[in-house]
């Protein structure tokens, strides 16, 4: 695979790893104690968006450092997983 592939792959791991950093990032407005008039009471209190961008990265390239391993050490391709599933 060529380098634009695994920075596509990456992309897509950043995005979905996203929601799995996303729950751990802060406190609610509620859970402070203090709730903004206008605002839910769900809604986040200090919002540390570069705080979240850094964790997000590490645990994007985690997880890519895998796939990578993967595919370019072990030789895992796509048509090793193609026998595991039945035919339509």
């Amino acid at each position: 695979m060529g380098i634009g592939t695994y920075a596509a792959i990456y992309f897509i791991i950043w995005w979905i790893s996203l929601f799995l950093v996303l729950p751990f990032s802060g406190k609610s407005q509620a859970e402070e104690g203090e709730v903004v008039l206008g605002t839910t009471k769900s809604a986040p209190a200090n919002l540390k968006v570069l705080r979240i961008v850094i964790m997000n990265s590490i645990v994007a390239s985690v997880f890519f450092i895998c796939f990578f391993l993967l595919v370019e050490v072990v030789g895992i391709t796509y048509e090793d997983f193609t026998g595991l599933f039945p035919k339509f």
